[in-house]
């Protein structure tokens, strides 16, 4: 690995260097640079050659790279820093490589990124000075991508950059980057279009744009011009909360339309919908949480208020593996005793609630101490005036989603981008396989039908509540177990 040393007062992107010396040790050429007037090396890097001529050319290479990087200047405009990064990429991109170069360059984009995270800490920058900073790591680390041959990234920063910084009549649209809603595109799209098809139609698109503007709001997104493939696939996972694959597939069918549109009239750079849409039999992306993480989210959790909805909610997904939005839709009345057991019910009984199917109307109990969980505290708080579910709070379904989405993000900063809130559910469903838990009573629990004529058709007796208890009480009474390593199928017999 290459040696960086950094001078807490000077970096590569500040300073006039002096000449390079280029010099050899152990048979390996090294590029050292400093500062004018200085005796002591600022930055070492190993060009991994033993060859002269090589390392002359990469010499070359790096210095040239390093003019572009130097943002020394805080008069400098963002056209004019806009420009240099497109020469950056563009270069990065179409350069030619050896088989011995791959391993040299991919250190020496390396070494650039360590030097540009220690001037974006250390120097006074301006807003310009860090929008150039910024552009360059994401060049540099789509460089090396691009050198281990995923040229994606850098394909996309091209472009964009190429957008930012060109002419034409998108110039003006694109550069300005203000934010687009999607609630603000479709219906541009749909006024181009109101003309070709019919009314019935078009009120079929605009319940399929609302479906889609109600996913991406609980995911987070609200610019479509920052998407990315993650958070069109946590849109599509939201989708699939509440509908089938059949139906999720003709409303991102519909999306992908009106993205595609935006990206050929100038709206957008880019639209990451390709294969979007599941496939036959596919497994979702998501994965489960580890049981340390579900305990963490349960003990950020219990640090809100007691009459926080925030808290309950949190700590109700966690216990019972229902569906997000079976929960946020709980009303006071939904919550009472069966069998001496405090449960949750799971029902179309009052106006706004809904289910996936006649599998998900359900009782699941709520029991106490399972990762922690107060009852009594619960229901303490349930009685107040102000109950902590969303309803009471002037909250609906889809901002109480997207707030405790939010707070996932919050309190596991390092979590996989493919864990999402639903991964409270997948967690219990890897929780119920590993401990062998029979498929009738994970159904039970989880409301989804086994995928077998037997117990779908057939057994229509109701698990006993007691039955149910001791299901969960098994299921968390060891707490060393890492869920998250099982090979599990989230889309056949437990989830859904």
């Amino acid at each position: 690995m290459p040696t960086v040393c950094a001078k807490p007062a000077t970096t590569l992107l500040q300073t006039v260097l002096a000449r390079p010396y280029l010099y050899r040790r152990e048979g390996v050429y090294y590029l050292r640079m400093r500062t004018v007037g200085s005796t002591k090396g600022l930055f070492t890097v190993s060009l991994r050659t033993t060859e002269r001529p090589q390392a002359t050319e990469l010499t070359k290479d790096i210095l040239a790279a390093l003019a572009v990087f130097h943002l020394d200047s805080p008069e400098a405009s963002w056209a004019d820093i806009k420009a240099r990064l497109s020469e950056v990429a563009q270069n990065a991109l179409t350069v030619a490589h050896t088989d011995a170069s791959l391993s040299a360059y991919e250190s020496i984009y390396e070494d650039l990124q360590v030097n540009l995270s220690i001037a974006t800490a250390q120097q006074p920058f301006t807003l310009n000075q860090h929008r150039g900073a910024v552009g360059a790591q994401r060049i540099l680390a789509a460089a090396v991508k691009r050198i281990k041959g995923d040229s994606r990234d850098l394909v996309d920063i091209v472009d964009d950059l190429e957008g930012l910084v060109g002419t034409g009549p998108a110039e003006s649209l694109r550069a300005t980057r203000e934010p687009l809603h999607w609630d603000d595109l479709w219906p541009l799209y749909l006024k181009e279009k109101e003309g070709d098809v019919k009314k019935s139609t078009l009120d079929g698109y605009k319940t399929n744009y609302a479906q889609v503007g109600e996913a991406l709001e609980v995911t987070g997104l609200s610019d479509l011009r920052k998407h990315t493939r993650e958070d069109l696939i946590a849109m599509r996972d939201e989708l699939l909360e509440t509908r089938k694959p059949l139906t999720v597939n003709n409303t991102l069918t519909h999306f992908a339309s009106v993205m595609n549109w935006a990206v050929n009239n100038d709206y957008l750079t880019k639209a990451y919908t390709s294969k979007l849409k599941l496939k036959k039999g596919a497994e979702s992306e998501r994965i489960p949480f580890e049981r340390a993480q579900v305990q963490a989210l349960v003990t950020h959790a219990a640090s809100l208020p007691a009459d926080s909805w925030e808290r309950w909610c949190m700590v109700l997904l966690a216990i019972t593996g229902a569906r997000s939005r079976e929960v946020t839709q709980l009303t006071r009345k939904d919550i009472h005793e069966v069998d001496g057991v405090m449960c949750i019910n799971i029902r179309e009984d009052s106006e706004g609630q809904s289910v996936k199917n006649k599998h998900s109307v359900r009782v699941v109990p709520l029991v106490d101490g399972v990762l922690g969980f107060d009852l009594e505290g619960f229901l303490t708080a349930l009685d107040s005036p102000k109950p902590p579910l969303p309803v009471y709070h002037g909250v609906d379904n889809v901002q109480a989603r997207k707030g405790l989405g939010l707070m996932v993000r919050k309190a596991l900063p390092d979590k996989s981008p493919h864990q999402t809130l639903h991964s409270l559910r997948h967690h219990m469903a890897s929780s119920f396989k590993v401990k062998g838990v029979p498929v009738a009573f994970a159904q039970a629990l989880l409301g989804h039908a086994s995928g077998t004529i037997t117990y779908d058709t057939y057994g229509g007796a109701v698990t006993p509540i007691g039955t149910l208890v001791n299901v969960i009480e098994g299921v968390f009474a060891t707490q060393e177990e890492r869920v998250s390593e099982l090979t599990y199928l989230p889309n056949k017999n437990l989830l859904g």
